[in-house]
């Protein structure tokens, strides 16, 4: 089986647990299911020259952050990059947005936190979802979010082999296709 077969069964099932979810359970589900997902999306965007849902957010937030803003008229105007940031400091950019864009799916499939080698976090001092998703804990928000990229990852993708979406099964087709996650699954 093809991981381009995977990925959107993948996908269509943790829009499946996040829609009919009856408790947070069901969100934890889906966003690990979503995350592997685009796990496998990623490095495939990368060889093709294309950039993930978190690599655009990076690069919006920096084009944000040089530009400056000014009234004129009464009317507001944008200066795009007018404030130039420097290139440690967009790969810093780039580097929190990822591991902020990661971080529930990451503690969700492991305990402790190692850097090369190196214990930085006991795995029986990371077993709190708090210290992740705050006193909220909003995994339904977290899922969502992990879902959407995901499907913006995966349909990004070019298709150059045997698998191709409009293959896939009807019910995966729609979870690609919406805008809203619960419009797939109406009439189901």
């Amino acid at each position: 089986m093809n991981k381009l077969e995977i990925a959107p069964h993948m996908l269509y099932r943790a829009a499946k647990s996040y829609v009919q979810a009856e408790d947070d359970f069901d969100y934890i589900q889906a966003i690990l299911l979503a995350g592997s997902a685009m796990y496998i999306c990623e490095p495939l965007l990368n060889e093709q020259g294309k950039k993930s849902q978190t690599e655009l957010r990076a690069e919006r937030i920096i084009k944000l952050r040089e530009a400056k803003s000014k009234m004129v008229d009464n009317k507001l105007e944008i200066e795009w990059a007018a404030k130039p940031i420097a290139i440690k400091k967009k790969k810093d950019i780039r580097k929190f947005v990822r591991e902020e864009d990661r971080k529930v799916y990451n503690s969700l499939k492991h305990a402790g936190l190692f850097y090369r080698g190196n214990v930085v976090k006991k795995a029986s001092d990371d077993l709190d979802m708090v210290s992740i998703l705050g006193d909220n804990l909003d995994f339904r928000g977290a899922a969502e979010e992990i879902i959407i990229d995901g499907i913006q990852d995966y349909m990004t993708l070019d298709f150059n082999g045997d698998i191709k979406p409009y293959n896939l099964p009807i019910k995966v087709r729609r979870v690609l296709g919406c805008i809203f996650l619960e419009d797939a699954f109406e009439d189901i």
